[in-house]
């Protein structure tokens, strides 16, 4: 399944790419936090000198409309 991945940075800029990974029973199996964070930084130079612990991502979730946490931000 293909998960369209929106990334803002600084203000007002934007990035979107689509990451495949396997969905079972509402879980995202195939795709890890850090796997994520490295496509991240090589697709967005400006957020290259981040790692998985000093980039924060987040999702929407649909039901309640909340942003929910994926990854630690420090």
């Amino acid at each position: 399944m293909k998960f369209q991945v929106k990334v803002k940075y600084d203000k007002d800029k934007f990035l979107r790419f689509y990451v495949e990974a396997d969905l079972v029973d509402g879980i995202v199996l195939s795709y890890s936090f850090s796997s994520l964070v490295e496509y991240i930084r090589s697709t967005c130079g400006s957020l290259r000198h981040h790692t998985s612990s000093t980039l924060r991502v987040r999702y929407k979730d649909k039901d309640h409309g909340d942003f929910m946490n994926l990854g630690r931000h420090r």
